[in-house]
């Protein structure tokens, strides 16, 4: 897979996640919202444009007003892969407006004021303020179901700083290495000890190590770690210390 079609696929998933900021600009407004300086990755793929803010690894669609047009002017003028998101730094403000489909509402980017945009893909400090260094335990994996009583938490993994991964696949211990540049994730190839696990581990197991080889980007939402595959969420995740 070329680095391009990784970044087009990775933006189709960006846009999954959030909703055409053509379609929200003509819907009803609710207003509201602090307006502060924030600093965030912006995509703008096939119309519409996503943040995500650095400061909570939270995704918002950008609505089409307020100085929304010199943020993608800005997006435009500086050289990039078409879907790789950029640093920029605007001051904005947070909104419930209604979606695109359906009811209920989403929050959603207001762009009171385009600041500057770089040429940089990650956030500072980079990935590793976000995810590395944190036991991760699964919470849910996307079309997997098992036997009552079943403890997903039991699968965990650890992103460590020098680029091996290390963790639990629910009855065996899993290690391995992994790339990680802004959002792009990938894991090379997994090894794991051999003990017989009960119940529905096994399955459990297996299933953990097919969705490992499956990811290729993440993402941060409300605290946990979202791992993604080309058809969206494979995974989800919560820091051990969460409770």
């Amino acid at each position: 897979m070329t680095r391009q079609f990784s970044c087009v696929l990775a933006a189709l998933v960006w846009l999954a996640a959030g909703q055409s900021s053509a379609a929200l600009a003509g819907k009803p407004q609710q207003t509201g919202g602090e307006q502060a300086e924030r600093t965030g990755l912006y995509v703008h793929f096939a119309d519409a444009g996503l943040f995500t803010d650095c400061a909570d690894g939270r995704r918002r669609p950008v609505v089409m007003e307020a100085d929304n047009v010199a943020l993608e002017r800005g997006y435009g003028e500086i050289k990039h892969e078409d879907g790789q998101p950029l640093l920029v730094r605007v001051q904005g403000r947070y909104e419930q407006r209604p979606t695109m489909e359906g009811e209920g509402t989403e929050e959603v980017l207001i762009v009171d004021e385009f600041k500057e945009i770089t040429a940089d893909t990650e956030c500072p400090g980079g990935a590793d303020a976000a995810v590395l260094e944190t036991d991760w335990l699964l919470q849910e994996m996307t079309g997997e179901s098992f036997a009552a009583g079943t403890d997903l938490s039991r699968a965990r993994i650890t992103l460590h700083a020098d680029g091996k991964v290390s963790g639990s696949t629910g009855c065996n211990r899993l290690m391995g290495g992994f790339e990680i540049s802004g959002e792009r994730l990938t894991f090379g190839r997994i090894a794991s000890t051999r003990r017989a696990c009960p119940g529905d581990y096994m399955k459990l197991e297996a299933a953990f190590d097919k969705m490992l080889s499956q990811v290729h980007s993440w993402q941060l939402r409300d605290g946990r770690m979202l791992l993604l595959g080309s058809g969206g969420i494979l995974a989800t995740f919560e820091p051990a210390d969460s409770d």
